[in-house]
């Protein structure tokens, strides 16, 4: 196997990878990053995140469309917790 921030296979040689190794790949930091021929691969956004791994990911606000009786408190769940009180 290649040392960490190279890819190939180790036995014929091993190249340096700027994908994953730099930054995460440019892809939000709570998501998975694979290196790939044609560079960096975002994994998805985890439980209770709206978005992307590309473009970010934020805490999904299930207090936004309003979904408890009117006077009623929402309290939304921090992410990863999903839902509302």
């Amino acid at each position: 196997d290649c040392p960490e921030g190279y890819l190939g296979s180790g036995y014929t040689r091993c190249v340096q990878s700027v994908g994953c190794y730099v930054d995460n790949g440019g892809c939000d930091e709570l998501v998975e990053c694979t290196d790939s021929p044609i560079g960096p691969i975002c994994g998805p956004c985890p439980q209770g995140y709206d978005g992307n791994g590309t473009t970010g990911c934020v805490d999904f606000d299930f207090c936004a469309d309003n979904p408890c009786y009117p006077g009623v408190f929402c309290g939304d769940l921090p992410a990863p917790e999903v839902g509302f009180t």
